[in-house]
């Protein structure tokens, strides 16, 4: 099974994030760990589901 690909607005949705995507976008990006988006992807950028999940389930503590 092939991991879909996904922006950050469909992952802060079904992941439930607490952040804006302004948040996201700013801050969030540039920590170590976020995914890289996916090569072919142009406008928006598109992640790989199972990436984003796995770091947002990993910060979701901090607030």
């Amino acid at each position: 099974m092939t991991p879909r690909l996904i922006t950050l607005d469909e992952a802060r949705r079904r992941f439930q994030v607490p952040w804006s995507l302004q948040h996201i976008r700013d801050r969030v990006s540039h920590r170590p760990g976020f995914p890289k988006p996916h090569p072919h992807s142009k406008r928006p950028k598109l992640y790989l589901e199972t990436d984003l999940e796995r770091f947002f389930t990993n910060v979701e503590e901090e607030q």
